[in-house]
Formats: C-alpha cells, sequence, structure tokens
C-alpha cells in the first residue's frame, strides 16, 4: 500500500521552458525498467529465502543492502514523494520525484554520485602534482578472509598504501615526507563474484611536513611491490 503523497515547493529564478514547449522535466519511468521489475517483483522473496539459501555463502544480509533495495523500488516514482517546481518569473511548473540517492544499485543516482565524488577529489582534494592509478588485488585463497569481519577491508586498503608509501620513501631517500592519496575498496569482480581489491589513486612522489612535494621519477619493481604488499597482508591477518 502507497503512502499518502508528499509535496514540495521549489522555487527558481531563470526558466528553462522554452516558448511552446509543453514538457520540460521527464522522468526515467523505473516502471518500465527490467532491473526495476525484477527487483520489485523478487524482493520480498529475496527477503524470506536469504538466510538459507545464500547467508553460508555471502554472509547474513546486510542492512545497507536491504535499505538499498527499499530505496529503489521508490527512486524516481511520484507516489512516494516529489518537489514542485515553478519558475518565479514565467509561472511554469513541473513536478520532480524524489530519488533514492543510492549508490551500486540504482544506474542514476549511482552515476550521480560517481560524478559528484570525482570533481569532489578533483577540485578539493587532489593537489596539481603527478598522480599514478594503481590496483592491488589478492589471491583467491586469501579473498575469503576479508568476506567478515568487515572491517578487514579497511586495514587492507590501509595496507596498499603503506606498500606504496614505503616504496616511494624509498626512491625519494627520505622518511620524513609521505604521499598523497584516495583508496577504493572494490569488493567484486567482472562476474561479481567476491573479489576485494584496492584502487589507490596517489601522488608520484612525497609532500614534506612544511607542505613542498618532492617528485618521484622511478616506477618501482613490480616484483618487489608484490613482495611488500603480500607481507603486509599476511602479517594483517596474523594480527
Amino acid at each position: 500500500m502507497l503512502p499518502a503523497t508528499v509535496g514540495a515547493i521549489t522555487e527558481r529564478g531563470a526558466c528553462s521552458i522554452s516558448a511552446g514547449t509543453e514538457k520540460v522535466y521527464q522522468g526515467r519511468k523505473p516502471r518500465d525498467s527490467p532491473l526495476w521489475r525484477i527487483v520489485d517483483r523478487h524482493f520480498s522473496e529475496f527477503l524470506q529465502v536469504h538466510d538459507d539459501r545464500f547467508a553460508a555463502t555471502y554472509g547474513l544480509l546486510r542492512t545497507s543492502v536491504r535499505h538499498a533495495l527499499e530505496a529503489f523500488r521508490k527512486c524516481d516514482i511520484l507516489d512516494w514523494g516529489f518537489a514542485r517546481v515553478r519558475c518565479s518569473g514565467c509561472r511554469n511548473e513541473y513536478l520532480l520525484a524524489f530519488s533514492c540517492k543510492r549508490r551500486c544499485l540504482c544506474p542514476s543516482c549511482h552515476k550521480k554520485r560517481q560524478i559528484e565524488f570525482g570533481e569532489f577529489v578533483a577540485d578539493q582534494i587532489l593537489e596539481s602534482v603527478p598522480h599514478r592509478h594503481v590496483v592491488l588485488s589478492l589471491p583467491r585463497r586469501l579473498r575469503p578472509y576479508f568476506r567478515r569481519p568487515r572491517r578487514r577491508l579497511a586495514k587492507l586498503a590501509r595496507a596498499a598504501y603503506e606498500t606504496l608509501k614505503d616504496l616511494l620513501q624509498i626512491a625519494a631517500d627520505t622518511r620524513a615526507a609521505v604521499p598523497g592519496a584516495v583508496a577504493c575498496v572494490q569488493s567484486y569482480g567482472n562476474l561479481l563474484d567476491w573479489h576485494p581489491h584496492i584502487h589507490l589513486l596517489i601522488s608520484w612522489g612525497l609532500f614534506t611536513p612544511d607542505g613542498a612535494f618532492l617528485p618521484v621519477d622511478i616506477t618501482p619493481d613490480p616484483e618487489v611491490l608484490a613482495k611488500l604488499f603480500r607481507h603486509k597482508v599476511l602479517r594483517l591477518l596474523s594480527g
């Protein structure tokens, strides 16, 4: 049963409607999407059978997954709430359905968050220095150890950063400076299997305590990088 429709009015100072245009905003019509229909049709059944059929392999259903599924079923559907957008000049208006603002499941909201985060990193986080994108992954036999508890994934990201930091410090012959980095933990592979790995966007050089940047021109030996990362991962698991 749907709740009572909720609405809000948002005034806009400049109208984007051209003369003679009847429609300004067209929603995504999520109910026409095969993905939305699959989620809506099987959501309740999935909750009922998950523990019996999937918990032994994938663990208990995470609260964030349940919330993402619930929000996706309501995303961009007027019945679940909307903003009434009206131009304060020409008084033209339209209804804008609320979005779920969730990542990973909703294609539209995930893409928006992806673009916003990319712009935030580029404009607010990264300095105007050389950077490299480095990916560090695990062999299959070690991947199950990072399924539970999931806080190990944060430690894995830290181990990946420490690996690159050590190599860059050795190359620059200093321990008084550190690289800047943005780390992203990705827990799945191309086949949506459990495949935790780390994406690092790391400055290819070091920042000193006074803010100066020391560039590093060499590329570490991949074998040395792999051995050092392996050492840190095994120490993490044995700790």
